[in-house]
């Protein structure tokens, strides 16, 4: 059996808090899924990332189950059940919280597909409770995407 490839993107690029932009992250096999799904990983270079988005309101198409988040929040497991799926997920907008805990100002986020051997053993740890993430190549211009969370228009400089 060939290996499935994976694309990966998320858009749009930017994110801001008093807009409610809505991310989708966004999946693309080269082949259907096997019948129990293809769980894939993604990971970002920022520690709680995940906290910056409303996750009550987090939608997903073409997966099995709600994401699982890793040790720290920087990263998520997601078992994909179609040749695309997609998971949709609004900023979080934290103006109702004192200026101290909630000004950040403009911060870059990158998120990139991971294969297995390259999870974090801890983050591997926390993901694979219920299911192993699966053996899958990554298509080398489509793995990752940078956005930019922001409060506000202004905060983009």
């Amino acid at each position: 059996n060939e290996l499935i490839q994976v694309s990966f993107s998320a858009s749009p690029n930017t994110l801001i808090e008093t807009e409610e932009t809505r991310i989708n992250f966004e999946f693309s096999l080269d082949q259907p899924p096997p019948e129990d799904g293809l769980r894939v990983f993604v990971d970002s270079d920022l520690s709680q990332s995940l906290t910056q988005f409303d996750l009550t309101e987090l939608s997903y198409t073409g997966g099995e189950s709600f994401p699982t988040g890793d040790f720290d929040f920087t990263g998520f497991a997601f078992t994909i059940t179609a040749q695309t799926a997609t998971i949709s997920i609004p900023i979080f907008d934290d103006s109702s919280l004192p200026p101290e805990q909630s000004e950040e100002g403009a911060i870059p986020v990158t998120y990139r597909l991971l294969t297995r051997n390259t999870i974090d053993s801890q983050d591997l740890a926390e993901v694979e409770g219920s299911q192993s993430i699966s053996e899958y190549l990554i298509d080398s211009s489509l793995n990752s995407s940078t956005i930019i969370f922001a409060d506000s228009p202004e905060s983009i400089v």
